[in-house]
């Protein structure tokens, strides 16, 4: 962070860059940022458009994400609700970043990733998790739903 500070750059800044130029390469593989990365996978995730699947959904969904999550935007569980013709429970926990840790520090960093998913998942999310699995369990909940 204090590195993005003096160079007048942000997380979510450098990840717009770092897209823009992968989205730039043709090769299987290419180096963003000095990391070697599965660009042609990479390519293929970016172009592939969730809305249809979501459209489609017909078991229940529980969707989950966090307000320090810098790859995906919170305000996407609207979309997600939206969306599905199925049961729909979303959920936007604080300080929770992309891998669903408790991120402590102002801002989250995809390269703090590693050290992240070293702690467990956040309780909030755990028991939000098992709650939703309990409703499910309830068939007239949902209809004659296969769980």
């Amino acid at each position: 962070m204090a590195r993005a500070r003096l160079f007048g750059t942000s997380v979510e800044a450098r990840q717009a860059k770092a897209l823009t130029k992968l989205r730039s390469t043709t090769t299987d593989v290419a180096r963003i940022q000095l990391v070697k990365i599965n660009a042609k996978w990479m390519r293929e995730f970016l172009d592939h458009d969730p809305t249809i699947a979501l459209g489609k959904a017909r078991a229940p969904v529980l969707a989950i994400t966090g307000t320090k999550d810098v790859q995906v935007d919170a305000d996407d569980l609207d979309a997600v609700r939206s969306l599905v013709p199925a049961p729909v429970e979303t959920l936007r926990v604080d300080d929770l970043d992309h891998v669903l840790r408790h991120e402590p520090k102002p801002v989250s960093n995809p390269r703090r990733y590693v050290k992240q998913v070293k702690n467990p998942i956040d309780g909030r999310v755990t028991t939000a998790l098992l709650s939703w699995l309990d409703r499910l369990s309830d068939y007239e909940a949902f209809g004659s739903v296969a769980v």
